[in-house]
């Protein structure tokens, strides 16, 4: 396989965003857009895997609050991890949970951030999960 076949391999179609405060969505949409990932947004658990049951195959990427209405971050990572394994997801949290970094790892999530997060993290950990962007 050349190098850009394994570009377009690896390269994110686009994310699913679930957020449900704005600015904070706003926020990810715009590291995201940076880093070449078009996203797409909604604002509670439940909203989300309803999108995803209806196209996963769209996705490249989810990226979930834990605190959510409808269904947490952590029902949005299990029902991912049993579906679709092969779909990352990372979790950001506003929660001061001194355990929140290790079940986030621990349940499956490729990384988890604790809000108020770093861009530059996030974007440091968007090239190591797809290196050719």
């Amino acid at each position: 396989m050349n190098v850009l076949a394994e570009e377009v391999a690896v390269r994110p179609k686009k994310a699913l965003v679930i957020e449900d405060h704005a600015a904070l969505a706003h926020l990810l949409i715009h590291v995201l857009a940076r880093a070449g990932i078009a996203a797409e947004v909604v604002g509670n658990g439940a909203e989300a895997i309803v999108r995803l049951i209806n196209g996963a195959g769209d996705y490249g990427l989810v990226c979930s609050d834990v605190e959510l209405p409808g269904a947490s971050g952590w029902t949005v990572l299990e029902w991912v991890r049993t579906r679709y394994p092969a779909l990352p997801i990372m979790l950001v949290s506003g929660v001061n949970d001194g355990d929140f970094l290790f079940e986030a790892n621990r349940r499956g999530a490729v990384a988890a951030f604790r809000k108020p997060f770093n861009v530059v993290e996030i974007q440091q950990t968007l090239a190591e999960l797809f290196p050719y962007l």
